[in-house]
């Protein structure tokens, strides 16, 4: 066995008793956002509106930590300025409506068990997608995430989650989720809890 063999076969050796007490998990949200932001030329303007939201996140839990994947869609976005067409800038400040903005996100999350209740905490990147009302005007905003929240298993694997994130100070908003998995599931025998936690303190 050549050097490179052995390597491979001790990462998979050391990993097992972390990969064996990992899961996939997905989470279904709903909630309310607020945006507030400026939108350079040709728009010249504010986003500032509250609308509502949906979003589905999908990850993957090893021990305390979970590397996830999220996607959220808004409601039609309010705002203002004065948008230039054609190299002409209108002279008044005038309302401009129905801008749509979708967002993907990927986040390292921190999780906090106690009993069925999980405490958790994100930080990420996120990329956004600014369909404006004008012409030749979408924009694509990207930065930080930061989010916190709280899931309750009420029947495993199913949970119910509150969460709030913040986009840089672009845009936060408040969620429920309703979501599956995330290290519970249907492994809720005696053996599984005490090879879950002893894989959690190595």
């Amino acid at each position: 066995m050549n050097t490179y063999a052995r390597l491979v076969s001790l990462v998979v050796l050391l990993a097992a008793p972390t990969l064996a007490f990992s899961q996939p998990y997905a989470n279904l949200q709903l909630g309310y956002a607020h945006a507030d932001f400026p939108v350079g030329p040709p728009f010249n303007g504010v986003i500032k509106d509250s609308v509502p939201m949906i979003g589905v996140e999908a990850g993957y839990a090893f021990r305390k930590w979970s590397a996830e994947l999220g996607f959220n869609e808004y409601g039609s976005l309010d705002g203002f300025g004065s948008p230039c067409e054609s190299a002409v800038c209108s002279p008044i400040t005038q309302d401009i409506n129905g801008n749509d903005e979708s967002l993907y996100k990927l986040a390292l999350v921190r999780r906090f068990d106690i009993g069925d209740v999980r405490l958790f905490g994100k930080a990420g990147y996120y990329h956004a997608t600014l369909k404006t009302n004008l012409p030749n005007a979408d924009f694509h905003p990207d930065g930080f995430l930061l989010g916190l929240g709280i899931r309750w298993y009420f029947s495993g694997p199913w949970s119910l989650a509150l969460e709030g994130e913040r986009f840089d100070d672009n845009l936060s908003q408040v969620s429920v989720g309703v979501g599956w998995g995330f290290g519970r599931g249907d492994r809720v025998s005696e053996a599984y809890r005490e090879g879950y936690h002893d894989a959690e303190r190595d």
